[in-house]
C-alpha cells in the first residue's frame, strides 16, 4: 500500500541497505511494484495449501498430541479452511475440545455445520432414478436441518463437478477428497453420463444465479431439482422420438393404377371411323361401366395431389370431368378474368364522345384514390389514354413495372368503362415509351439547370452575388 513517492524513498534505502537489514515485501499485486525495486528482490511465489497437504499436517499434529482422528474428518477441516492453515488449526482445536479428543467425520460436520456428503450422493441417486417425490422430500429434510438453499445448490454443483472429474483417470487428481469419499465418487460416476452431469451443472448454475433475486427461493431450488429429475427422459425422447401417428394411418394412400385418367388424344375420333351420336353415347356408357366411378377418382386425386378438378353437380346429367387442357393453362390471368367477368363482353355498342370517356377516366381515377392505390393513380393522372383507332385507346407507361401494374388492373377498368359508356368494344392497352419519358430534376444542380433553361437571368443572378446551391 505504498504510494509513488514512498516507493522512490524506499528505493534509496534499498540501494544502500545496512548490512544487518533484510527487507521482506509481501503483496498479492506484484505487478504494482516498481521494476527498479523488483529487479533487486528474490521472488518467492506462495500458493494456496493443498487439501491433502493440510490434512497430512493435521494428522501429524494429532499423532503428536495423542488425539484419535478419522482421515475423512481431517479432509473436511482442510476443505473448510479454503487454503489457510491458520483457519484449519483453529477449527481443529475447536473440534478437539468439542469431541473430547476424538475427531470423527460426524463430529466435524456437526460442529462446522457442513452438509454431509451422503446427502449429495443420495439426492444424485434419486435424480438418476427420476424419483421426483423422494428428491423433494430429501431437500425438505435438508432445509429442516437449518441449511440454506443457496448453500445446498452450490454444494450440489461441486458434487456434479467432482463426478465429472472422476469419470477420467487423467483428471482424477483434481478430486481433493479422502480415499473413502473418492471411492464413492468413482462408483457413482459410472452410473451418471457426461450429458446428464453437464446439463445438471448448467441447471444448478442458473438456479444459483437467480436464487438471490427470487422472492420464492425454495421454489427456485425445487424447480431446478425437478428439471434434473427429468433430464434422462428428455434425452431418451430426443434419441427415440415418439410417433404421434402410426405409419399405416399417417401415410397417404397410393393412387391405384386404375385411377389414371386417359390422355385426351385417345378420346379424339379418327377420320376413318366417324362416330355417330348414338355410338358415342354407347361408348361413353361402356367406359363408365368399365372404369371406376368418377367420384372415387376425384377422391383419390384430391388425397394424393389435390389438383384443380371441377366436380359435377349430382343433379346434372353430365358424368364427365372437365380437365383443363394445355391451352387453357397457358392463358394469362388477364384473359381468365375477362372470361369469368360477365360484364366485360357484350353486344351493346353505343356511341360516346371524348368528353364522356374523359369523365369516366377521371371517375375511375377518383375510385383508385379512394381505394388507396397510389401506384395506379400516378399512371391514370400523368398519362391519360389516347385514341389510336375507333374504340381502342392506348396508355403510355414509363417502365415494365407500371405496365405489369396496369395489366393487373385492366379487366376491372374495362368492366367500368364498358358498362358506364354502354359500349363493349372499348379496348385500353398499355405501351412502354422510354423516349417519351421526361427525366425529372433530382439534385440541386439539376433543379437549377432546369430553372435556368426557362429563365436565363438566374445564371446572371448566381454569378453576380456568388451564390451556391443549398
Amino acid at each position: 500500500m505504498l504510494s509513488q513517492a514512498a516507493f522512490n524513498a524506499f528505493l534509496k534505502t534499498l540501494e544502500e541497505p545496512p548490512h544487518y537489514a533484510i527487507f521482506i515485501l509481501a503483496t498479492t499485486e506484484k505487478h504494482k511494484i516498481l521494476p527498479t525495486i523488483l529487479s533487486r528482490c528474490q521472488i518467492f511465489d506462495f500458493n494456496r495449501i493443498r487439501v491433502e497437504n493440510m490434512a497430512t499436517h493435521l494428522a501429524s499434529i494429532a499423532q503428536k498430541e495423542n488425539i484419535s482422528y478419522e482421515p475423512d474428518g481431517l479432509h473436511i477441516i482442510a476443505q473448510k479452511a479454503d487454503g489457510g492453515l491458520r483457519d484449519a488449526l483453529s477449527m481443529f482445536d475447536q473440534i478437539v475440545s468439542f469431541s473430547g479428543g476424538n475427531v470423527t467425520y460426524r463430529s466435524v460436520i456437526d460442529n462446522l455445520n457442513i452438509l454431509d456428503y451422503d446427502y449429495y450422493f443420495n439426492i444424485t441417486d434419486r435424480l438418476l432414478n427420476e424419483d421426483n417425490a423422494k428428491t423433494l422430500l430429501l431437500f425438505d429434510e435438508i432445509l429442516a436441518r437449518g441449511f440454506d438453499g443457496a448453500h445446498f445448490i452450490s454444494g450440489l454443483s461441486d458434487h456434479f463437478r467432482n463426478l465429472l472429474v472422476s469419470k477420467d483417470q487423467t483428471t482424477l487428481k483434481l478430486l481433493e477428497v479422502s480415499d473413502g469419499i473418492k471411492s464413492k465418487y468413482l462408483q457413482q460416476s459410472q452410473a451418471a453420463t457426461v450429458s446428464f452431469l453437464l446439463s445438471a451443472m448448467n441447471i444448478a448454475n442458473q438456479c444459483d444465479l437467480s436464487y438471490r433475486l427470487s422472492k420464492n427461493q425454495r421454489l427456485q431450488v425445487e424447480l431446478a431439482l425437478l428439471k434434473m429429475c427429468n433430464l434422462l427422459s428428455v434425452f431418451n425422447l430426443a434419441t427415440n422420438p415418439i410417433n404421434v401417428m402410426p405409419a399405416s394411418e399417417g401415410q397417404l394412400k397410393k393412387k391405384p393404377d386404375s385411377a389414371v385418367i386417359a390422355p385426351e388424344k385417345e378420346l379424339k375420333p379418327t377420320a376413318e371411323t366417324p362416330i355417330t351420336p348414338q355410338a358415342e353415347s354407347q361408348s361413353v356408357k361402356e367406359k363408365a361401366t368399365d372404369a371406376p366411378p368418377v367420384t372415387e377418382l376425384i377422391k383419390e386425386e384430391v388425397a394424393a395431389e389435390k389438383p384443380k378438378i371441377f366436380i359435377p353437380n349430382s343433379h346434372s346429367s353430365v358424368t364427365s370431368v372437365k380437365i383443363p387442357s394445355l391451352k387453357d393453362v397457358a392463358k394469362t390471368q388477364e384473359a381468365m378474368l375477362e372470361e369469368e367477368d360477365p360484364y366485360i363482353k357484350g353486344d351493346a355498342k353505343d356511341d360516346f364522345t371524348s368528353d364522356q370517356f374523359a369523365k369516366c377516366w377521371s371517375d375511375y381515377a377518383a375510385k383508385l384514390k379512394a381505394e388507396g392505390k397510389k401506384n395506379l393513380l400516378t399512371i391514370f393522372i400523368s398519362n391519360p389514354a389516347k385514341l389510336i383507332s375507333p374504340n381502342i385507346y392506348e396508355v403510355i407507361v414509363e417502365n415494365k413495372v407500371q405496365e405489369n401494374v396496369f395489366r393487373d388492373e385492366r379487366p376491372s377498368l374495362l368492366n367500368f368503362l364498358r358498362t358506364t359508356l354502354r359500349n363493349f368494344g372499348i379496348e385500353v392497352n398499355a405501351r412502354i415509351d422510354e423516349i417519351a419519358v421526361v427525366k425529372r430534376p433530382y439534385t440541386a444542380s439539376e433543379k437549377f439547370q432546369h430553372m435556368a433553361a426557362k429563365n436565363p437571368a438566374l445564371v446572371e443572378l448566381k454569378n453576380k452575388f456568388n451564390l451556391d446551391f443549398d
